[in-house]
């Protein structure tokens, strides 16, 4: 049975299968805190007996059936429950029913337990995983919570309120609560609600219990609570049925191949968070992951728009204004910070108020990845006032990419910690012992990690299309594009290995110079950003599928070749479905669309297994010994870029291609035979096309008119 997961951006509820929290990770989660650490529901002194269970109908309603059984008779139970837990940014509502199905009254009592903590997100993250070093989370001192009884009410109020420690000006203070009511009269105790309930034969009784979210506004009176949520659950209602009228719609005789796509553009709607504003408007981000990384992650942001711009380009126009107005404008260590960088996480919570460590930049791949996301965006639209409008953004994290990146003045964006305590890993394999040589040794930094090279190609080109075209820069145009050259020649000369098998791209260049020499799925990342030299593009796609490191549910972020493997290790060989979509990618770009395609399948194939939802990560175990994925342990799910991975896949096979000379959308390349899918109303040029592929090609047919045009006047948060 599936443990209970219903989400609302960054508010979340993670609870076992009977939609009981209190051990754990579970509970009530808002901004980066958990707001309710226990919430269970007894009858007669024990839980209802499990029926089943699940989403009911959308991510922020999940319904859960039992039985209340009759132990002293033995005989079939009369009695049921029926529990529809609903979560908003207003709170949480659970509808408790309690049906008697026999001819005789009933008499039960109903037990409400409740308790909050108020604990950081990194927090629980620490006592879960047993980490007392978890990043900024080692000095956090031990929370409190109030209680209070509102009688005029009838209402619990739970808070907090703390202040930063010995005096310090670095933080602020911090507040947060919850109000908890009921709909029906119950007796009051000091963490419980008790209902002595009769249910009349054939009838059913009924409550409804409130948890409204208090936010820093600890003594605001929610008289009208049911009203309040009920509006916050209409309003989301109506933003997930925006999202779906506007993402393309997928038609295919492949029934799991259309099941992962539902839940790809289901998941990525119900990851949209509220809480960052622009200068334009409340910005609607994917949060990174459930339940850890429910922020902002430039990083992740970026990735899930590149993976996901055939669904529309909305998102990436949000992110780029978002993620813009958080770019670092001072040099502070403590925070990894330099003038250009574009953020790696944004926290709300406690941690963040009360030691002021976000947002935090310590990310060396997303200000490169951020200016690839400006051209893709710009390919797809044409939209030349928002590249206008960013530019200063974009000149200065380009400025960041030639100045303070380039740690040892080889010529490449490096990383190496700054902050007391941060991420010693940069990039994306961003776990402590990723960076390994051939032989399992660790590499020493500052280093120059094989993908962050490619992005920081990719966007050299990228920003000099726009300067070109957009701003009228010939020079700078001129000058980005011999940089991006000088860089493609220099990347071959330093990072080829040169092995028996025929060689591959190293993943990193240590703070020596020396080429760190293990396989890896970085390789992939090469062929999508097209630094890869055109004599390494075979040999680097044939490593790929190979073995060692294709999985058969998708490609391993370590080959097993290496000493380093370890299939169930974050970083040395697991499979990460995003990882793989982008090698699907790379592969597309070198016409190697039957290769994409098994890609595509291996997602597709993984995904079935866990309710056609591609988790965070997958052990890299061989297809062929286990016959099904075999999840990591802490994988995070649902995950934008993994919800995001398919569709990008899908896109690579099709071979998607913005025309913007001719602002067309075009499929120019051929496609496998079996091949039968229909994209309908992607989004282009503002526009819509319908894609349909079959008999090994794909033809691209635009669409004579539409009610609104995204992007212009379809806002950007929708």
């Amino acid at each position: 049975m599936n443990d209970v997961v219903v989400l609302d951006g960054n508010r979340f509820y993670v609870a076992d299968p009977y939609g009981d929290a209190g051990s754990g990770s579970e509970g009530l989660y808002a901004d980066d805190v958990r707001v309710l650490r226990r919430w269970r529901v007894q009858v007669n002194g024990e839980r209802p007996a499990l029926l089943g269970g699940g989403e009911d109908g959308a991510h922020f309603c999940w319904s859960v059936y039992g039985q209340i059984l009759d132990r002293d008779s033995g005989a079939a139970p009369r009695m049921s429950t029926h529990r529809q837990l609903r979560v908003s940014q207003a709170g949480l509502r659970e509808t408790l029913s309690v049906t008697n199905h026999g001819p005789e009254l009933e008499r039960v009592l109903v037990r409400y337990e409740f308790d909050a903590d108020f604990a950081d997100l990194f927090e629980v993250k620490r006592r879960e995983l047993g980490k007392p070093d978890l990043l900024f989370a080692r000095s956090m001192p031990p929370g409190s919570a109030t209680r209070e009884w509102l009688p005029e009410l009838g209402a619990y109020r739970l808070y907090a309120e703390e202040r930063p420690a010995n005096g310090s000006r670095r933080g602020r203070t911090w507040r947060t609560g919850v109000q908890v009511s009921f709909s029906e009269r119950g007796v009051p105790g000091e963490d419980e609600v008790l209902f002595e309930v009769e249910v009349p034969p054939r009838g059913t009784w009924q409550v409804q219990a409130r948890v409204v979210l208090l936010g820093a506004d600890l003594h605001a009176e929610h008289s009208d609570p049911d009203g309040e949520l009920g509006r916050a659950e209409r309003e989301a209602l109506e933003r997930v049925e925006r999202w779906r009228r506007t993402v393309p719609v997928l038609e295919t005789p492949s029934a799991p191949l259309a099941e992962t796509y539902r839940r790809s553009v289901a998941d990525l709607a119900a990851l949209r968070m509220h809480g960052i504003r622009t200068d334009h408007e409340e910005a609607l981000l994917p949060a990174a992951g459930l339940p850890w990384f429910m922020a902002v992650f430039g990083r992740d942001t970026v990735i899930t728009c590149l993976l996901a711009m055939a669904l529309g380009q909305d998102l990436a126009r949000t992110a780029l204004r978002a993620l813009g107005e958080l770019q670092a404008t001072i040099d502070d260590p403590g925070r990894d910070a330099e003038p250009g960088k574009i953020l790696h996480e944004l926290r709300v919570g406690k941690v963040a108020a009360l030691g002021r460590s976000s947002p935090y930049y310590g990310s060396v791949d997303s200000t490169p990845l951020y200016l690839m996301l400006a051209a893709e965006t710009w390919r797809w639209t044409g939209d030349d006032e928002l590249m206008k409008e960013l530019e200063p953004t974009l000149r200065a994290a380009m400025g960041w990419i030639e100045g303070p990146a380039d740690l040892t003045g080889r010529g490449y964006v490096e990383f190496r910690r700054r902050a007391d305590h941060g991420i010693d890993v940069q990039s994306w394999k961003d776990s402590h012992n990723s960076m390994l040589f051939a032989d399992g040794s660790l590499a020493s930094s500052p280093l120059a990690v094989c993908e962050v090279q490619g992005y920081a190609y990719a966007a050299r080109l990228g920003l000099a299309e726009i300067a070109r075209s957009v701003w009228g820069d010939r020079a700078y145009a001129d000058r980005l594009k011999r940089d991006a050259r000088a860089l493609r020649a220099r990347f071959d000369r330093d990072f080829w290995v040169e092995t028996p098998a025929g060689g591959h791209y190293a993943l990193a260049l240590d703070r020596d110079g020396r080429r760190v020499d293990s396989l890896t799925s970085d390789v992939g990342h090469l062929l999508w950003t097209g630094i890869a030299a055109d004599s390494r593009t075979g040999r680097t796609a044939e490593v790929l599928l190979a073995p060692g490191l294709f999985s058969g549910w998708g490609v391993r972020t370590m080959s097993t070749t290496d000493l380093g493997y370890n299939p169930a290790e974050y970083h040395d060989g697991t499979v990460w479905p995003h990882d793989t979509a982008i090698a699907g990618l790379g592969l597309a770009r070198q016409g190697r669309r039957a290769d994409a395609v098994v890609l595509l399948r291996a997602l597709v194939d993984a995904a079935a297994h866990f309710d056609w939802r591609l988790p965070e990560v997958l052990t890299g175990y061989p297809r062929a010994d286990t016959r099904f994925p075999v999840l990591y342990p802490t994988s995070c799910s649902p995950q934008a870029w993994a919800a995001a991975a398919p569709v990008g896949a899908l896109t690579a096979v099709l071979g998607l291609t913005p025309e913007r000379a001719t602002g067309a959308l075009t499929a120019p390349h051929p496609v496998p035979d079996d091949l039968d899918v229909t994209l309908r109303g992607v989004w282009a040029f503002d526009r819509r096309w319908d894609v349909a592929a079959s008999g090994g090609r794909v033809d691209v047919v635009p669409r004579e008119s539409e009610p609104h045009v995204q992007g212009r006047r379809l806002r950007a948060s929708q």
